[in-house]
């Protein structure tokens, strides 16, 4: 049977359903012929689009004047790669004295050093990275870095972390200060060029770098060694400056690559430095990237960031290791891009197309699509969904070409929905809420549901969810939550049809401290405690920590019209404490800082840091680091404390007069909203382990956008 014979039987048997009156036979024969034929031909363009879009990331798209093509990521030249990812273990060699010097007491200081070594089975020498910690020049320690080092050596890098000669008051002669420290790391390196063979270093590409002062050092280190001895840093490719301020100097034009990180809401060296200095390297004609931590202060260890900033260091690096100017390098060696939304990525100008025939190849991580390209620059898409984290898209010259030159950019695909957190007393009703923000970071409408999923204030589990109605891009809704929101939550954000987009967590205590009423003494037991909001410092900070025993910790607070009451309970296996003043938080201790919110619940300009600790010798030992206004950073703290020690747990107490936290003893009323962190030092007689922690803005660096919420309730 011909299929128009079986076309006409079929159009014969429908019209006695189809109330479309009365049309000649002929013509339905045709008509049924052109439906037919539609149909096919629907087919065929579905299956070839679905073809297209399946091969999209390898199909050339047109240019201006040339040719991008998008491949994928496995295919990229593994030279690019050598230095990206962590493939190797790591070897540890601590308490290297690389130079013995006086130091401000005129004693003979031991200088020390801890190398990285990376587990490469191979003889090919290690670049090398110096890294120089932060402490405002007079604390801090080369086990600050432990992270940062340990992760960079697994990816290829020999890590040299160092002490250097600190100053009890630093300011008294900054010249001095400073030249000493110069002095250090010159040493440093000069031992990295004596013991090459020793470790296989290749001293002929070193990079060197630091936070806070560290990075301050390091910029000026170079800078100026290439007026005074540029032989002595000849080999150095490329600076790592994490948020360490201005140039002391006019900038060498010889200057090498310098990476800028730094946190926008750094109350410590503001943000607004390292943008000048962006600026004043690129009139110096100096290469440089710089790379903002949003919402971040002066930690670039805080949770959120550490990973990034460890990609980002490396992508840099591995960018300039082989420097071969400005025009081979692009503007950002990584970047932020919206899950589900696309970016664009500028081309540097040699890899622009220069003629009709000249090609850039881009390989993309899998699913993600070249979406768009132009003269200086192409647009990626990323598939919507969960996953989160960096990702490397790499760029390189023509293909058919040889050699192949590229560069690499580390993308951060980061939340669709940006939400923040902030708890307040509602003063109409008497009761502690949350205030959820949201904002919208893609370029489209979202329309769908959120859920906070949360704790409240007696740890029972509970479900805010609220419907949202075209919130446009880049516009922010703030929405109630009627409770005291503390430790985990988790923002999930699913669209109308179904999908879920977003799942984030995210971290910070509210506590109610509850008035102490008739409370006891300060007598180093915790019987009259029972009652009180109790908190754990359940964040360990010690990468060879060894369970509860080794280090565990839990506490309260309570206050009156006189005093903030704390009461901490430790356990520790092993009690040592060989300091007596500022250097007590290198022993068992704990340490607090505390500062009022302003009128408005907004974190203080200036809180207080203090610790207690119990001597070796059995005494109470008292410290304040930072002071507010009318406050001394000294050994003046003076609260009622008390310390006891009895079978592996330490009880501290303490009864601290409102003044000694520079508050004013009249703003101690319901609703009073504090400022609070605290953490447990841990030294079980070889030096400070580490800690842990509730809440953070100590530890890692002093960032009070890092504590947690405590308010005074009756």
């Amino acid at each position: 049977m011909t299929p128009y014979r079986s076309y006409g039987r079929m159009l014969r048997y429908y019209r006695h359903f189809l109330p479309l009156g009365r049309i000649p036979f002929m013509r339905w024969r045709w008509i049924m012929i052109a439906v037919c034929l539609a149909l096919v031909g629907s087919g065929v363009f579905y299956f070839l689009e679905t073809n297209r879009q399946e091969k999209r990331t390898e199909a050339p798209l047109p240019t201006s004047s040339g040719l991008q093509t998008a491949r994928a990521l496995s295919e990229a030249p593994s030279r690019l790669k050598s230095h990206l990812s962590p493939s190797y273990e790591v070897n540890v060699i601590k308490d290297v004295v690389y130079a013995n010097k006086k130091n401000e007491t005129e004693a003979i200081e031991p200088l020390k050093l801890d190398l990285y070594v990376p587990e490469t089975h191979d003889n090919e020498p290690k670049p090398v990275f110096v890294f120089i910690h932060g402490g405002g020049y007079k604390e801090g320690s080369k086990r600050d870095a432990a992270d940062f080092s340990t992760a960079l050596a697994k990816r290829g890098y020999a890590v040299v972390s160092i002490d250097y000669r600190l100053k009890k008051d630093p300011d008294a002669n900054l010249y001095l200060t400073l030249n000493d420290d110069y002095e250090d790391i010159s040493d440093a390196i000069g031992w990295v060029r004596e013991h090459s063979k020793e470790y296989g270093l290749d001293v002929g590409k070193l990079a060197i770098g630091g936070d806070s002062a560290g990075g301050h050092l390091a910029m000026n280190y170079v800078n100026q060694a290439l007026n005074s001895d540029p032989d002595s840093v000849r080999s150095v490719f490329a600076i790592v400056d994490i948020y360490g301020g201005t140039m002391d100097e006019a900038i060498d034009g010889k200057l090498p690559p310098v990476l800028i990180i730094h946190g926008t809401i750094d109350t410590l060296i503001p943000y607004s430095q390292s943008v000048q200095l962006t600026r004043d390297l690129a009139n110096a004609g100096i290469y440089s990237n710089f790379f903002t931590m949003e919402g971040a202060g002066h930690d670039y260890k805080n949770d959120l960031y550490k990973d990034m900033v460890i990609d980002t260091a490396a992508t840099f690096l591995q960018n300039v290791i082989d420097f071969k100017g400005a025009d081979r390098a692009p503007n950002v060696s990584s970047l932020y891009a919206i899950s589900g939304d696309a970016f664009k990525l500028k081309l540097p100008s040699a890899f622009q197309p220069s003629d009709g025939g000249s090609r850039a190849a881009v390989f993309l991580p899998p699913g993600w699509t070249l979406e768009g390209a132009e003269e200086e620059a192409i647009t990626v898409r990323i598939p919507a969904g969960l996953e989160r984290g960096s990702n490397k898209v790499f760029v390189t010259s023509d293909p058919s070409k040889n050699p192949v030159d590229g560069y690499a950019v580390n993308v951060n695909v980061i939340d669709p929905i940006k939400a923040s957190y902030e708890t307040f007393f509602d003063r109409a009703d008497g009761k502690v809420k949350t205030e959820l923000t949201v904002r919208n970071e893609t370029s489209q409408p979202f329309n769908g549901t959120l859920r906070v999923r949360y704790a409240d204030r007696n740890g029972k589990e509970n479900v805010f969810e609220t419907k949202v109605e075209q919130l446009m891009p880049n516009i922010s809704k703030a929405y109630t939550i009627s409770d005291a929101l503390s430790g985990k939550r988790i923002l999930e954000a699913t669209t109308d049809n179904g999908v879920l987009t977003q799942q984030s967590a995210s971290k910070t205590n509210a506590l109610l401290a509850r008035h102490a009423g008739t409370q006891g003494s300060v007598d180093g037991k915790l019987d009259e405690w029972q009652g009180q909001t109790r908190f754990e410092a359940d964040t360990v900070r010690n990468d060879n920590w060894e369970g509860e025993k080794d280090l565990s910790a839990f506490g309260y607070l309570s206050w009156d019209e006189s005093n903030l009451y704390l009461a901490v309970a430790v356990t520790d296996d092993a009690q040592s404490q060989p300091g007596t003043g500022f250097d007590i938080w290198a022993g068992d201790s704990i340490q607090f800082a505390i500062g009022a919110a302003d009128e408005t619940g907004d974190a203080p300009g200036s809180y207080n840091e203090a610790g207690i600790a119990l001597g070796d010798a059995g005494q109470v030992l008292r410290w304040r680091w930072i002071a507010t206004l009318g406050l001394a950073a000294d050994g003046s703290f003076a609260p009622n404390a008390t310390v006891s020690r009895q079978e592996g747990e330490t009880i501290y107490e303490a009864a601290i007069p409102w003044e000694e936290l520079g508050i004013d003893s009249s703003r101690a009323a319901n609703g009073l909203k504090l400022k609070f962190s605290l953490l447990v030092n841990d030294n079980d007689g070889g030096g400070r382990k580490g800690w842990v922690e509730y809440n953070g803005g100590i530890g890692t660096a002093k960032d009070i956008h890092e504590f947690g919420d405590v308010f005074l309730t009756s």
